[in-house]
């Protein structure tokens, strides 16, 4: 297996900032255009197309209470504080049934411990991550610059596709949508993702359609991504997934385990977990990294350890930049996301 963290760091440093076209942080100008109203038809045409097919493709999770983070390292105390818990009321539901009494769990990251109770409202979220395809009608429709990748792909498949973008944009993009909706949309929280992930708190390590990791059935084989590259015609060894090609978790949502991370609203912090509170966690106030989830295009033989799993969290600047070796690094392409209201 690669390292995770070194496979991210490879991926990432094969752009660089000098082609990038994708801006860091939002501006008074910017939002002013986002208030703009569209007057071009076919443009508000793709826009309605746009809210319907997002009202469509929403999900609504119901909110009630959850273990959060390496449930591998639960006690029989700390889940007696969540009996209504659906991983308590439905057993079956299970595939993992925790040891209690393990100080090692299922990740041997500090930053996912120590599991702590949650509760959440309900919710709804979008089926899958944000396509280019709609992606690209919020930059046409906020007079943005469309991104440099977008050349490398066929227009024709731009609706399979992970829009890539910083957090800033990535945000932007769910308040945009929500304003054409008529309601209130962002981000989702950690918490939020990883309840959904986990078919509503329960003891799942991987948000596939049944818990489990069956390569080339449930999760994209290598051999099923490196067909997918002759398919459509990729020419480079770095590129966008294409999404929607395994099942769903039982929620009906796609693409959680793999196909690019996903920002989440959450600043970072190692020791977060520590000190969330119960109701609704939003996060720390303040940091310098933005929480991702979900993991880089990958293979079930890769994606089982680590960074495939539900409890796996992950770290970068909001704004996708990263420095290497003297280079400023773009990794937005790789960078996805999804919206809840």
């Amino acid at each position: 297996m690669i390292n995770r963290k070194f496979a991210f760091i490879f991926l990432s440093s094969l752009t660089l900032a000098a082609c990038a076209k994708t801006p860091s942080e939002p501006n008074a100008s910017s939002q002013k255009q986002a208030n703009q109203k569209v007057a071009d038809p076919n443009l508000q045409s793709e826009i309605h197309e746009l809210v319907e097919r997002t009202k469509k493709n929403m999900v609504n999770v119901q909110g009630g209470s959850f273990i959060m983070g390496d449930f591998g390292t639960i006690t029989k105390e700390l889940e007696k504080t969540a009996p209504d818990s659906v991983a308590v009321t439905n057993p079956k539901g299970n595939v993992e049934t925790p040891p209690y009494n393990s100080y090692v769990g299922y990740s041997s990251d500090k930053d996912n411990k120590p599991p702590h109770k949650v509760v959440l409202d309900s919710f709804k979220m979008t089926n899958n991550k944000i396509t280019l395809r709609d992606y690209l009608i919020y930059l046409k429709a906020t007079y943005q610059a469309l991104p440099t990748y977008i050349e490398k792909y066929s227009k024709e498949i731009f609706h399979k596709l992970p829009a890539g973008t910083n957090w800033y944009n990535a945000q932007k993009y769910c308040h945009w949508l929500g304003n054409q909706m008529g309601q209130k949309m962002d981000l989702p929280t950690e918490a939020q993702w990883e309840y959904a992930a986990r078919n509503r708190g329960q003891y799942l390590l991987y948000a596939t359609n049944d818990g489990t990791m069956k390569n080339g059935v449930n999760i994209a084989s290598y051999k099923q991504l490196e067909a997918n590259k002759i398919k459509y015609h990729y020419k480079s060894f770095r590129h966008l997934p294409v999404l929607g090609e395994v099942p769903p978790n039982p929620l009906g949502i796609y693409d959680m385990v793999t196909n690019n991370k996903e920002w989440v609203r959450d600043w970072y912090s190692e020791n977060y977990y520590a000190e969330s509170p119960v109701n609704n966690p939003q996060g720390p106030k303040q940091g310098t990294e933005k929480v991702m989830r979900s993991s880089f295009t990958q293979g079930g033989d890769n994606a089982g350890g680590g960074d495939g799993m539900n409890i796996y969290r992950q770290k970068a600047p909001p704004s996708a930049m990263f420095n290497e070796h003297g280079n400023t690094i773009d990794g937005s392409q790789d960078t996805a996301f999804r919206c809840i209201n």
